[in-house]
Formats: C-alpha cells, structure tokens, sequence
C-alpha cells in the first residue's frame, strides 16, 4: 500500500505522454497492471496470475485490469464505504461484468452466478447491510481469481475446506460443502 496518493506523474509519466490506445502508453490497458505494479507489486504478481489477465493477453478489452475495479483517478482505500472495492461494494462491481447479458454470452460464462449468489445466505445478508459476509472477493479472490477448475483456485473443490475454514473454522469437518451458486430451484447452498 502507499502511503500517499499518486500524482499525475506516477501513471501517465512526465515527458511524451500517449493516450491510453497506444499500446507504448502505460496507461494502456495491457499496460496498467505493470503501471500499478511499481507501488503495488504483490497485487500485480497475484493479478497476473489470474484468469482475468489471461483473457485481457487475449486481446479482449472487457477483461478487467486494476482501474477497471479499483477506478483511475479517484482510488479509494478498500475501507472506505465509497470505493468499489469496499466489502459492501464488491459483489456491485462484479456483477458489472458477471451480469451483463452481453458479457456472458460472449465469454460463456454461467449467467447465474451473481443470482445465485444474491439468493445465498450471504449474499442475502449483504443485502442487509452487512458486509462482514462473504463477497465474491472473500472466496474467488480480489487479484488472482482462477476458475474453480484450476487446482490452484480458492474455489476448486479441493481448496474449498480451507476458503470457507477463513471464515468458519474447522469448515470442512463441520458440515458438507455443497456446490455454493445452485441453479434456481437447487436445494440448498450448504
């Protein structure tokens, strides 16, 4: 984390400032995480790791890099009830692209995750106000989100003792970790 906010300088440079679509700029989309990265290095190296960079070497712009979250010039600490990435907020900030029609069918993604989620017990009590609940962010990650193919991804089977265990200890042992996002009509969510 850095201590003071950046200054002009910081992302856009000093001296032969390009717009964001020259791919020289580092400000530009495949740019931004190594941009980030010079303050804040462990979210980059988690961030490059993940699907949402995968996609984004791809070539496809709707893949999320850090600004696409966290915003460009009005970054707000995570704590703060007005950031996207404020416990509250983040379940919102996913959905912009988890819940776009478009989105979905474009990258074939399941259409009733965010849904899904809202209908869970914790997302049911986020709706409430409270935000100490599980968000997407809690169990997929904030930087390096895998699909829970990936033996690596907090949300693989295998892994899901020890993600659930952050929040509930002994997890694992004290009940059956079902599938979490059911399709409408599932049984239950644990």
């Amino acid at each position: 984390s850095v201590a003071a906010g950046a200054a002009c300088i910081d992302c856009h440079g000093s001296h032969a400032i390009d717009h964001s679509q020259n791919p020289k700029s580092p400000v530009h989309h495949l740019s931004v995480p190594g941009t980030c990265g010079r303050c804040h290095e462990k979210e980059k190296n988690l961030f490059l790791l993940g699907k949402h960079w995968k996609v984004a070497q791809k070539g496809f712009r709707e893949a999320p890099v850090c600004n696409d979250c966290h915003g460009e010039h009005k970054i707000l600490a995570g704590k703060n009830p007005a950031s996207a990435t404020y416990a509250g907020n983040i379940t919102k900030t996913c959905s912009a692209c988890h819940a776009s029609e478009r989105l979905v069918s474009k990258f074939m993604i399941k259409a009733d995750r965010v849904e899904s989620f809202q209908d869970s017990f914790h997302g049911l009590s986020m709706q409430t106000g409270d935000v100490r609940v599980a968000n997407c962010a809690s169990c997929h990650g904030g930087h390096d989100v895998l699909p829970s193919g990936d033996p690596k991804s907090s949300t693989n089977p295998a892994n899901l003792g020890k993600t659930c265990g952050g929040c509930h200890p002994g997890a694992a042992e004290r009940f059956a970790i079902e599938k979490i996002h059911m399709p409408p009509g599932g049984s239950s969510y644990w």
